[in-house]
């Protein structure tokens, strides 16, 4: 990628994607440079005007694009020149697949373009002729699912709902259809001229798409799909139903689906894997894979709430348990707190009592050496356990004097230091070890119960131990 916009970079994406990132991160720039770089070209109005060909010297900033796809089983790359005319761009596809395959985007604008056209272009009376036009119109008809979709999404109950394709003028042939208008009928029958701006965007998103692919026969196709904030216009409660419709008929028709959001509903429709973030950076947008959901969730604002209480059995413990969610999933010690209690005994009582809470997650996590004392644990399945076999403690210096030579590159030191260190503390109880540790290190003693925290991970038995932990207090919030 070659750009004054987009930094040159590499963007991998998959069959469904979701694209986040704060107002101005880029996100609609990046869709509809994708939507360009496959020939599309639509109205003035809504397509940026800096992707207009001719329309502003400076189109050339756009860039060129190295674009690989996977179509038929196998990879076609093709070096797209942003700045060239929209009929070349759209005759390198064809050359290369046999058709135009050029994503379809769904936009705002673009919706409010094509409705403004109906109304200005017919007359009222229109509607009432039930389109029996001269040449019949293209048509689809919502299925079962569809009208399911409808009633969760904006909890409207149809019997049927239908969408008409109106002809790009009123003489003969119609063999274009610009502009989607829809008739529900349930108890009263409305048109697209009584709908609400959610009704017709919902109806835009799903009924004018799939009239598209069957004027078009577009299944064949499997165009790709450029959603830019699906969640426009709607409540809440709508979000997810309509992102879950979203990727079934996008699955159904065997088309890629990227959809720009803000919504933290639609977004939990997606693995971590499928997100990509917008950032700025000194050489332009870049669309990154996000390292953890709290990076995602800070790039769009979302506030973090506290789902679950965790007990353990001193300060120690909470600092090594939060250590441990830090390496294994960074948002997690933003969800919970960790409270720290005066022993096991008070770690069981309190999860025994805070189970019966129907709003508050509790969970209790002892150290590793209640592992197989089981009894005082009897019943309780909230109850869960700190790597190793040990006090935390205990485990930490153990692994110090194991790995000397990393703990010592680590932080920056000699093993002469390490081994010294060890010989200091070696009388000390271990409540004390870790400050006398890291005074004589020259260290704080963050730094010191991180570094060993990290070299603790890297024994099979004690990593596998961790991650079943968070996995567990995970499922259970979630």
């Amino acid at each position: 990628m070659e750009s004054n916009i987009l930094a040159t970079q590499e963007i991998t994406l998959d069959r469904i994607n979701a694209i986040v990132g704060a107002h101005g991160s880029g996100k609609t720039l990046f869709l509809r440079a994708l939507e360009t770089a496959f020939g599309h070209g639509s109205n003035f109005g809504s397509t940026p005007p800096f992707f207009e060909h001719g329309r502003y010297a400076e189109i050339e900033i756009l860039g060129i694009f190295e674009i690989t796809i996977k179509w038929c089983g196998k990879e076609i790359t093709r070096r797209i020149n942003l700045a060239s005319d929209g009929n070349e761009r759209e005759k390198i596809w064809k050359d290369a697949i046999g058709t135009s395959a050029a994503p379809r985007a769904g936009t705002v604008p673009d919706m409010l373009t094509r409705l403004s056209m109906v109304f200005q272009s017919y007359d009222t009376g229109f509607r009432n002729r039930d389109f029996k036009w001269r040449s019949p119109v293209p048509e689809y008809h919502y299925r079962r699912a569809e009208l399911a979709a409808i009633k969760n999404i904006l909890g409207k109950e149809y019997a049927e709902v239908s969408a008409y394709g109106i002809p790009d003028g009123t003489e003969e042939p119609h063999n274009k259809i610009f502009d989607p208008y829809f008739v529900a009928r349930g108890g009263s029958t409305i048109d697209s001229a009584q709908m609400s701006l959610g009704e017709s965007w919902v109806h835009y998103l799903i009924g004018w798409d799939r009239l598209q692919c069957a004027a078009y026969s577009l299944a064949e196709l499997a165009e790709p799909r450029l959603i830019d904030e699906p969640e426009t216009f709607l409540a809440m409660p709508g979000h997810r139903p309509l992102i879950d419709e979203l990727v079934r008929c996008s699955l159904e028709l065997n088309s890629q689906l990227i959809v720009a959001t803000h919504s933290p509903k639609v977004l939990s429709s997606f693995p971590l894997n499928h997100v990509r973030v917008c950032v700025p950076s000194p050489s332009g947008i870049m669309v990154v894979e996000p390292s953890s959901y709290a990076q995602v969730k800070d790039s769009l604002g979302i506030d973090f709430f506290v789902k679950a209480i965790i007990l353990v059995e001193d300060k120690f413990a909470a600092t090594v348990l939060q250590c441990l969610c830090a390496e294994l999933d960074p948002s997690l010690p933003r969800e919970v707190d960790i409270v720290s209690t005066g022993g096991e005994a008070e770690v069981v009582a309190g999860a025994r009592i805070m189970r019966r809470s129907q709003r508050m997650h509790c969970i209790g996590v002892l150290d590793g050496d209640f592992r197989n004392d089981r009894a005082k644990t009897k019943g309780l399945s909230n109850i869960y356990f700190l790597p190793g076999s040990m006090s935390p403690e205990q485990e930490l210096a153990a692994i110090a004097t194991k790995s000397i030579e990393r703990f010592a590159h680590s932080i920056d030191r000699s093993t002469a230091d390490i081994y010294a260190a060890l010989s200091i503390c070696s009388s000390l109880d271990h409540q004390y070890w870790f400050p006398r540790m890291a005074s004589t290190l020259g260290r704080s003693e963050a730094v010191i119960v991180q570094t060993l925290i990290r070299l603790w991970l890297e024994f099979s038995d004690t990593a596998d131990q961790a991650e079943e932990l968070i996995a567990a207090i995970r499922e259970i919030m979630e």
